[in-house]
């Protein structure tokens, strides 16, 4: 993999994509740099601890779902990260770029700037859903059995691709006393794998 590709993953900060996170092998974290997007206005040294339970390199932090235009709250986290010895780097955005660059210079020396931009890209996506039985109102299709649907097709990568591909395996032939699992963490067998895949896609590039 060219060392100047580094994939920036875009993580809403609930439990599945911080568990994502936490099962990347060590190589694969060091091959991304993730953009975590908050989704709560939690206190400051929360956050904090969260990121550093799961994920101890450097990442950066987008608050402005969570803020509610309280922009210091993003001040707050890049100045608890830095007490605590962490590489956590703040997304402005251009509207509060003048005011944020006076007060975050004493916490960080980067930051990224996030400016919207109109785009056209085509994606592909594998869609399964689940059944019921137009009778009894029981699942014909649950979790297992679409499980099973991934593992048994071409697009499954193989178990030692990633941790959500070991799962994906391990819940489709109920291996490990492991049940269809929850939706939180589907989130993480799709975040992880997902991750896992653009790295490999990116060190097939020149």
């Amino acid at each position: 993999m060219n060392p100047d590709l580094i994939y920036m993953p875009i993580l809403k900060w609930k439990k599945g994509e911080q568990e994502a996170l936490n099962r990347l092998t060590d190589e694969q974290k060091n091959k991304i740099l993730p953009i975590i997007e908050l989704v709560s206005y939690d206190d400051p040294d929360t956050i904090i601890n969260s990121i550093k339970n799961c994920y101890s390199n450097p990442v950066y932090v987008d608050t402005i779902t969570a803020d509610e235009e309280d922009r210091d709250f993003l001040v707050s986290i890049i100045e608890v990260g830095h007490k605590n010895n962490l590489k956590i780097y703040p997304i402005c955005y251009i509207d509060d770029l003048a005011d944020l660059l006076i007060k975050l210079p004493d916490y960080t020396n980067r930051l990224g700037i996030k400016i919207p931009i109109p785009e056209d890209i085509e994606n592909s996506y594998i869609v399964l859903k689940g059944e019921r039985d137009q009778i009894t109102r029981k699942l014909t299709k649950n979790y297992t059995t679409l499980a099973k649907d991934i593992y048994e097709s071409d697009y499954y990568y193989g178990e030692n691709f990633s941790y959500g591909d070991l799962e994906i395996k391990e819940r489709a032939l109920g291996l490990n006393k492991k049940g269809p699992g929850s939706n939180t963490n589907w989130v993480t067998i799709s975040a992880n794998h997902h991750i896992a895949a653009v790295i490999e896609q990116l060190s097939k590039l020149v």
